[in-house]
């Protein structure tokens, strides 16, 4: 009885010795673009999505990690902290205070009711002048906004008002409302904000149960209890800013993520009608090999973008589709230009 031979076919394996060409890669324009023409399209796909991930890196890690608080970190408070340390102190003495609700998240106003009149102020610093004696000059206000009040049109209208002069508000302030809040910093003579945020109380915690956690009276100095209640105040903002920040990170990376994969679509159109020409010797790469081309290119700037993005923060939306033109433009010079080599 015969048997049939049994066909084993030998595994593919990959070839280790490849691995520094696919390196080369990164820079050698000559194999990014044999690269881009010869190997299969879900290759470069699965590359220009990796390095659109990793260009989004920076700005995911900045705006995830980004605190409420850190505005009042800076040396220039423009009086911020000795205004919010008088609004405690004359919480002390004429008997009020804000109260928080970490299982309701809420804040609540007693033992002093605002007055639509006046826009619901509650407290309102103004600067002292080297003699001791007060000025006009208003620099710091708290407001006070219950739940029967539309938070959002009278934060707004309470922003613009003008304090000091017909220009515009500037003078830093907060609001405390029923569920939401927000503060700003402004110096006394301008009219934009130098740091603020908003939030709101859902994830505050038992540690601030009113505004006497923040009032720090322990220490020697009216200055060392000023900073230390700032701090406290700080870490406050921290846990205010929580939900505004995860939908920040959110939008801006869904933006970053959006833009950067437009511009590696972009770039591979650009290389396609590139090589249109009539007697550009390039002219035979195929529309998807274009685009692959582009795919192929895109992973070292993304590497690129990573590294600087973490070094210089705020230009991280910036840096990867600056780095990826130069790219392009590079081997679009170098490799694809009419008097260069014709691609294989």
């Amino acid at each position: 009885m015969s048997q049939k031979a049994k066909i084993i076919k030998p595994k593919k394996r990959f070839q280790w010795s490849k691995l520094w060409y696919y390196i080369k890669s990164l820079w050698s324009n000559p194999i990014a673009l044999e690269c881009g023409i010869t190997k299969k399209w879900y290759t470069g796909v699965i590359i220009a999505v990796l390095s659109v991930l990793i260009s989004a890196i920076p700005l995911c890690v900045h705006a995830a990690t980004s605190e409420g608080g850190s505005f009042l970190s800076s040396s220039f408070l423009y009086n911020y902290d000795e205004g919010f340390y008088s609004f405690l102190t004359d919480t002390k003495l004429k008997n009020y205070s804000i109260t928080f609700d970490n299982v309701e998240h809420t804040s609540k106003l007693t033992g002093f009711i605002p007055s639509a009149s006046n826009d619901y102020l509650v407290y309102e610093h103004k600067y002292e002048a080297n003699d001791g004696h007060a000025t006009s000059m208003i620099d710091f206000q708290v407001f006070y906004l219950d739940s029967t009040i539309d938070y959002a049109a009278a934060s707004k209208t309470i922003q613009e008002l003008k304090v000091n002069s017909k220009d515009g508000r500037d003078a830093s302030f907060i609001i405390f409302g029923h569920k939401y809040f927000t503060t700003g910093l402004y110096k006394a003579g301008t009219y934009t904000t130098s740091g603020g945020m908003y939030g709101n109380y859902n994830h505050i915690t038992e540690d601030y149960t009113s505004l006497n956690d923040f009032f720090v009276t322990e220490n020697s100095t009216r200055i060392e209890n000023k900073a230390a209640s700032i701090k406290k105040f700080q870490l406050f903002l921290n846990d205010v800013y929580i939900d505004n920040r995860n939908s920040l990170t959110f939008v801006q990376t869904g933006i970053i993520l959006a833009v950067n994969a437009s511009i590696i679509l972009l770039m591979g159109l650009v290389l396609f009608l590139m090589t249109r020409g009539k007697n550009n010797p390039n002219r035979t790469i195929k529309f998807q090999q274009a685009f692959n081309i582009s795919y192929w290119s895109s992973l070292s700037p993304a590497i690129l973008a990573l590294i600087i993005g973490f070094i210089f923060t705020g230009y991280e939306v910036m840096l990867f589709v600056v780095i990826f033109g130069f790219r392009i433009m590079w081997l679009s010079m170098k490799a694809l230009a009419p008097g260069a080599p014709q691609s294989k």
